[in-house]
């Protein structure tokens, strides 16, 4: 086998894997601009039908009930006007319980309270130490674009707006279903919005993409600070929530469903880093911002959070072990849960197998025992 140089080697990596995520990329493109048009139109076109004959949904399903001439009474009775009536409890949408609890709240002296430390480089221009500090979470950040960036595009473009649906998605939550559950993760991302971004105001912290433009972030940036982190600060409350329904619905003791919980919580949050637009402190505010904001609410809305809460525990049963509904800690391996690599990494790795150069001398090496990549 004749000898390849290096320079032909790199140029051969280079040039497959660049034709390769070119390739994905346009795909993934053209697929997403007809998706996004697509959806565009027969969303535009079923909310304004929806909007224009009724507000109401029945089991998520939107119900289209053309009315066009007026109800006619059919027998000497006529129709009667119904006096004395209220709006039903069960017809508030959960949207407006939730508003009436955050303006209860926010009459408390919760900004007093709820006030994050300093982010590490508050005072990079003068202290070395801070400066030091940026330095290295810039540089972790350079490494998660570089290694991990790739593989969570995706991901991280639909959390910008969407990461509730992760959590109903997890969840198996519909419309119709698990109904004070939603209520909650409605209400912890509302709330912990709020406070995140009261703390944002306070401390003004200039995003990654400003110390360092060369991380270019994976989503636009958004407009406003960088400290805490919003999403970390959202997720982590509601993984605080759904813990104390669990926990009680336990009987008091640990959930199997908690565990799920956080590492939503932490992956979520972790994304934003790797997008490019937090650093590694923005999220470690915005967990420790969620379990002030976790314990304060709870204590400042007593009697409604228990309520809720109670109504959300019914939603869990708990899994009887005598009744064969046994728990087991799952896979024994725990790489197994980490997926398959990417098919650009495997790309890259089978090219750079095939170009590896033959030795100078001696005899082929033995590769019996490599295991190679598994495809």
């Amino acid at each position: 086998m004749p000898r390849i140089t290096v320079g032909a080697r790199d140029g051969a990596v280079d040039g497959a894997v660049d034709g390769a995520v070119d390739g994905a990329v346009d795909g993934a493109v053209d697929g997403a601009v007809d998706g996004a048009v697509d959806g565009a139109v027969d969303g535009a076109v079923d909310g304004a039908v929806d909007g224009a004959v009724s507000p109401y949904r029945m089991a998520g399903a939107s119900r289209r009930v053309p009315f066009s001439d007026p109800l006619a009474s059919v027998d000497e009775r006529g129709f009667q006007i119904m006096t004395g009536l209220k709006f039903p409890a069960e017809a508030w949408a959960p949207i407006y319980g939730i508003k009436e609890m955050l303006r209860v709240f926010s009459k408390t002296d919760w900004e007093t309270k709820l006030v994050v430390s300093p982010p590490p480089d508050e005072n990079s221009a003068t202290d070395p130490q801070a400066a030091e500090a940026l330095r290295q979470e810039v540089a972790e950040l350079i490494r998660m674009r570089n290694e991990e960036r790739p593989g969570r595009g995706s991901e991280i473009r639909a959390q910008i707006k969407l990461s509730e649906a992760y959590w109903s998605n997890m969840l198996m939550m519909g419309a119709s279903n698990r109904p004070a559950t939603r209520t909650l993760i409605t209400l912890s991302m509302l709330l912990a919005s709020m406070v995140a971004q009261y703390n944002k105001q306070i401390h003004n912290r200039a995003r990654p993409v400003q110390v360092c433009p060369a991380l270019m972030p994976e989503i636009p940036t958004p407009g406003h600070s960088s400290y805490p982190s919003a999403h970390a600060t959202q997720c982590h409350l509601v993984h605080l929530m759904l813990d104390r329904v669990w926990t009680q619905a336990a009987g008091g003791q640990a959930h199997p469903m908690s565990a799920y919980s956080l590492a939503m919580a932490n992956r979520i949050a972790r994304n934003r880093e790797i997008a490019g637009v937090h650093y590694h402190s923005d999220s470690v505010a915005g967990q420790r911002l969620a379990e002030a904001t976790f314990a304060l609410f709870n204590a400042e809305l007593k009697a409604q959070m228990d309520a809720l809460v109670t109504q959300a525990v019914a939603e869990w049963p708990t899994p009887d072990a005598s009744a064969g509904q046994t728990i087991s800690v799952m896979p024994e391996n725990p790489s197994e849960m980490e997926g398959a690599p990417s098919y650009a990494d495997y790309i890259a790795q089978r090219v750079i197998n095939a170009l590896q150069p033959s030795p100078p001398v001696g005899p082929e090496p033995d590769t019996s025992d490599d295991p190679g990549l598994v495809g």
